[in-house]
């Protein structure tokens, strides 16, 4: 069976023959929406509920094997030589695993940016110089004249894309009767019994 591609219509896609039909189509297609918007809406209420659960534990335990950490650095620190071998290696291996020092890569740290800059143009050092360009869009956009101008530009506006917006379901509460007025009610309901 041929593999149908992503943006393909199914074969048997339902199609309204009538505005009538078009109408029940786009209130099913609300009724859809909402329904797939209530479950992610559950799903994220229940990711939180089980996030503000399993954050507290988590952090216990991460506050834990910090302490455990740092503890560990301690001993190593004290005792690199004998561990080392008098600098031979950087990693201890132990039966639960390994600890050791490893350097960190090189950084830069620039104190004054655009004075550092001024001296790396003035010694013609522009391979330490980042250069980005590019167009703007937005100021074509607002001089679409000139930007039209110029070869290779195009600017787009006829573009439609279709768009289905159900109506806004309102749902109508039945009203709250004070109790005082449910008991005399319900006082009247025994009287015609």
């Amino acid at each position: 069976m041929p593999r149908q591609k992503k943006n393909e219509r199914p074969a048997t896609l339902a199609i309204p023959q009538t505005i009538e039909q078009a109408n029940d189509f786009l209130r099913r297609y609300g009724h859809e929406q909402r329904e797939a918007e209530r479950i992610r809406s559950g799903l994220k209420e229940e990711t939180e509920r089980l996030k503000a659960a399993a954050v507290p534990q988590a952090n216990a335990h991460d506050t834990l094997a910090e302490e455990l950490k740092k503890g560990l650095q301690v001993f190593a620190d004290v005792n690199r030589a004998a561990l080392t071998e008098s600098e031979k290696l950087k990693t201890v291996e132990v039966p639960a695993g390994k600890f050791g020092w490893r350097k960190l890569p090189a950084s830069i740290v620039i104190e004054d940016e655009e004075a550092v800059l001024a001296r790396v143009k003035a010694q013609e050092l522009l391979q330490f110089v980042r250069v980005t360009e590019t167009l703007s869009k937005q100021a074509m956009l607002k001089e679409p004249d000139l930007a039209l101008s110029l070869e290779g530009v195009t600017i787009c506006q006829d573009e439609e894309r279709f768009f289905v917006e159900p109506a806004k379901l309102v749902v109508k509460l039945p009203q709250l009767q004070a109790p005082a007025a449910r008991r005399s009610v319900a006082a009247n309901a025994r009287k015609r019994a």
